[in-house]
């Protein structure tokens, strides 16, 4: 303003035209500005505000003004943990009934969310849930006896429901039966809906059991309940989810060997799961 209100004086007392001392002046200010570009000047470290202003804009600097409240991003490990959280990280039931105080314990000894767990650790939270302990299972009803083991109707107290106990005596020379040892190793692997589901295992001194999922009866069972007469529609069923169990373990090359009515378990729903995978 003081540049335009000079010339401005200036072309009065000389009485030159007002338009010519204008035209001058904006050509020294493109020439002014053109020199700037040239310069290449820029502005480098142009620190913003925590408004998004910059600190030169607002007449400040980092070193003169701190913001006194700091953000920080939560931290993934330290997010309040939930049921479901731990149920999906240990592949747990979704209704299972977790000691008192376990949601804490696990929170400050179990790894970030979006890193694995150790094999060791896992156990160990499993083993403080109940899992492994023979005191989880109580013993109802004895279904069954065999050469190596009996088979109880028992109900765990992680989740109220009923399931089944097979109990392996283990000799002290031999160890565990290879059948058992076989059984365990691909039932851990096979997750079918016509597969009997393996839940736990509880290793003893004396003995070793297995806890597997509760079915009412066997097809021996129920075919002596009707008589030895099933209608059409139902051997269909029973024949379709047969063999839609057994092409689940032939994809997996697995053979069960030991195909019987009595290794053929039925639920209440009328679901049919091969069993009894000793041979397999």
């Amino acid at each position: 303003m003081k540049i335009i209100k000079r010339r401005l004086s200036m072309s009065l007392r000389s009485s030159r035209p007002v338009d010519d001392s204008l035209s001058e002046l904006a050509e020294q200010m493109n020439l002014d500005e053109n020199n700037v570009k040239d310069n290449g000047i820029v502005h480098e470290n142009v620190k913003m505000g925590s408004d998004g202003e910059s600190d030169q804009a607002s007449g400040t600097s980092s070193d003169e003004v701190q913001s006194p409240v700091r953000v920080r991003m939560r931290n993934h490990h330290h997010r309040r943990i939930s049921t479901e959280d731990i149920n999906k990280r240990l592949s747990l039931p979704a209704d299972i009934r977790l000691p008192e105080g376990y949601l804490e314990k696990f929170a400050m000894n179990s790894p970030p969310f979006d890193k694995p767990m150790s094999r060791r650790l896992r156990r160990a939270s499993l083993s403080e849930i109940g899992f492994g302990k023979l005191e989880t299972y109580v013993k109802l009803d004895k279904l069954g006896e065999g050469t190596y083991a009996t088979v109880f109707k028992g109900r765990s107290k992680l989740t109220d429901n009923l399931v089944a106990l097979k109990e392996i005596r283990l000799e002290h020379e031999e160890g565990a039966p290879c059948t058992a040892i076989r059984e365990v190793s691909l039932l851990k692997d096979l997750k079918h809906a016509n597969i009997v589901t393996l839940h736990d295992i509880v290793h003893t001194e004396k003995s070793l059991t297995l806890v597997f999922e509760y079915l009412e009866k066997d097809l021996k069972q129920y075919m002596d309940d009707c008589g030895n007469i099933m209608s059409m529609h139902n051997v269909k069923i029973f024949l379709f989810q047969l063999l839609r169990g057994l092409a689940y373990c032939h994809r997996r090359k697995v053979l069960h060997r030991d195909l019987k009515p009595q290794n053929l378990l039925i639920n209440e729903k009328g679901e049919l799961k091969l069993a009894d995978f000793g041979l397999a």
